[in-house]
């Protein structure tokens, strides 16, 4: 009874994140991936693959209960809103399936950025980006126009990676620390 009341919030709270978070992974993903298309964002909901009607916790009680001996017998859960996920299209198709790597990783990055403006709209505090590894699957286009998109929306970014080389980062707005051996050095 409590997973079941729990899941309807968690469940409605997603829903909402996931309508606030559509246009801005749009706009965002369109400013610098470009001419990759349209993206789409949707949540596929383990409740609602077996019911049209599970948003409630009346509604979600019964699916429970009648997966409870297979979830028993197999010792894991098969319903709830921890196996949730996001589905990503780009173009009207998946994009698990059909991305490039390139592209899987514009989306994570707009998708990054558009949760950046969520947090700052609800806290009313700039949130921090850390970005580790950070040196592939982008080309130099993209790159620099994501770099643009962080400087326009003025969020403190960490980015670490082992060759940063290729990418505009010698802006008056940038500091860039180079680590050797445990030493760490700043290199501009």
């Amino acid at each position: 009874e409590m997973l079941a009341q729990h899941a309807a919030v968690i469940t409605q709270e997603r829903g909402s994140l996931i309508e606030k978070l559509q246009p801005l992974i749009e706009h965002h993903y369109e400013q610098f991936a470009r001419e990759d298309g349209t993206v789409r964002l949707s949540l596929v909901d383990s409740f609602l693959a077996r019911s049209e009607e599970a948003t409630t916790p009346q509604a979600y009680l019964p699916l429970l209960e009648g997966c409870l001996a297979t979830e028993i017998e197999r010792r894991t859960t098969l319903l709830g809103p921890h196996l949730d996920d996001i589905h990503f299209e780009l173009n009207g198709r998946s994009a698990r399936q059909f991305a490039s790597q390139g592209q899987a990783r514009s989306l994570v990055l707009a998708l990054l950025v558009s949760i950046l403006h969520v947090i700052e709209e609800r806290i009313s505090v700039a949130p921090l980006l850390l970005l580790d590894d950070f040196s592939s699957e982008l080309d130099e286009g993209r790159m620099r126009r994501f770099f643009e998109l962080l400087r326009q929306n003025k969020y403190q970014v960490f980015i670490t990676g082992t060759d940063l080389s290729g990418h505009d980062l010698t802006q008056s707005d940038t500091t860039l620390f180079h680590v050797q051996k445990g030493v760490i050095e700043r290199a501009n």
